[in-house]
């Protein structure tokens, strides 16, 4: 008897073993799976293969993306590139604006800009979105009231500033994203697995 209710014992602690195993190598698979995907914010490499790979999607057939075809269109950079660009244009800004705004106003962008350096330094992709959208905001609020020297050079730098901005949210990083999830994430097993293990999911440039 004590032979029997050991070998029923060993038989469960087998299968716990296995299924715990399976969840955990479930969940390291799955987690490198999405931050492969988050890098192409990062490496227009990435991006480029990213890219390439939701084309083909949508050329064999697959219309799940459809309205996405004019964003993928063309080269772009990866969306950090652009955005460190941004930072650039808005330490120019505060060069030509220093001698024409309030104190509070520079301060305001001085550390909208220097949140935004530490987002990209910590590569957490929804606090650059929150830090990038409040330095947009800020750039945008100055006109030739408050801009009253330099005005034309300040218009240059915000248009490319502006510019590099689009080009950061246009560059088919979310669009590669949604590609990852609807092909990979979304499909059994991997759509049960993430849940039972709380996998994070790649976040998206919004």
């Amino acid at each position: 008897m004590k032979i029997l209710q050991n070998r029923k014992f060993a038989i469960v602690v087998f299968f716990l073993v296995a299924i715990v195993s399976t969840l955990l190598g479930s969940h390291n698979s799955l987690s490198r799976a999405s931050e492969q995907v988050e890098e192409a914010f990062f490496h227009k490499e990435v991006l480029s293969q990213r890219r390439a790979e939701f084309q083909d999607f949508q050329n064999r057939g697959f219309d799940g993306l459809g309205s996405y075809t004019l964003a993928m269109e063309g080269y772009y950079s990866a969306p950090a590139a652009h955005l460190e660009d941004c930072v650039d244009y808005a330490n120019r800004i505060l060069s030509l604006i220093k001698d024409d705004v309030s104190e509070q106003i520079y301060n305001e962008i001085y550390e909208s800009r220097r949140t935004l350096i530490a987002a990209l330094e910590s590569r957490d992709i929804s606090d650059i979105y929150d830090a990038q959208e409040k330095l947009y905001e800020y750039i945008m609020q100055l006109d030739e009231n408050i801009v009253t020297n330099n005005y034309d050079d300040f218009i240059s730098v915000r248009v490319d500033f502006m510019n590099a901005d689009d080009t950061a949210k246009d560059s088919g990083y979310n669009q590669c994203v949604d590609y990852f999830m609807i092909t990979e994430m979304n499909r059994f097993p991997a759509n049960t697995l993430r849940h039972l293990t709380s996998v994070d999911m790649p976040e998206k440039y919004e």
